[in-house]
Parts: structure tokens; C-alpha cells; sequence
């Protein structure tokens, strides 16, 4: 662990902007995360995959507040791809 989280640690979020690579981005006290199939205004509860010094990247584990513009993938194995 380099930042203020460790891998494997849970936590909840609200999502406040996308990255170019379309993950949302959340913060902890600050600390920067990325959170991979996450959109703007979602509240979701995350678990940290990898953490670095500036920032960590997570993996929703539950959505608590949907986007009005989340739309389910037709595809049933869509996030294991």
C-alpha cells in the first residue's frame, strides 16, 4: 500500500467526473480513484484493485445509486470480457 487505501479495501463513493478512458473518478478523503464501468452521479461501493501513492483504481462492487443514463448491456457476459 502506497496511498491511504489498500487492495482489497471497500468503500463507498459518488462518482464526480469521467477520465479519458471513461472510468469514473471518486475521492476518498482526497485521494483520487478510479472506478472502472462507474458513471458521473453514480453512488457506488467499490473495492480498491490496485493502489499507488497518487491515486487507486477499484471495481464496483454494488451500485447504490444509479445513473439515469446506465444502460444494461444486452449481453449477459458483457463485465467478464
Amino acid at each position: 500500500m502506497e496511498g491511504i487505501v489498500k487492495v482489497d479495501d471497500e468503500f463507498i463513493v459518488t462518482i464526480e467526473a469521467l477520465n479519458h478512458q471513461a472510468q469514473g473518478i471518486g475521492r476518498i478523503d482526497g485521494y483520487v480513484v478510479f472506478v472502472e464501468h462507474a458513471l458521473l452521479d453514480e453512488i457506488v461501493r467499490i473495492k480498491i484493485i490496485q493502489a499507488k501513492k497518487e491515486y487507486a483504481i477499484a471495481k464496483v462492487v454494488e451500485f447504490i445509486k444509479k445513473s439515469e443514463y446506465r444502460k444494461e448491456p444486452e449481453c449477459p457476459v458483457y463485465y467478464d470480457c
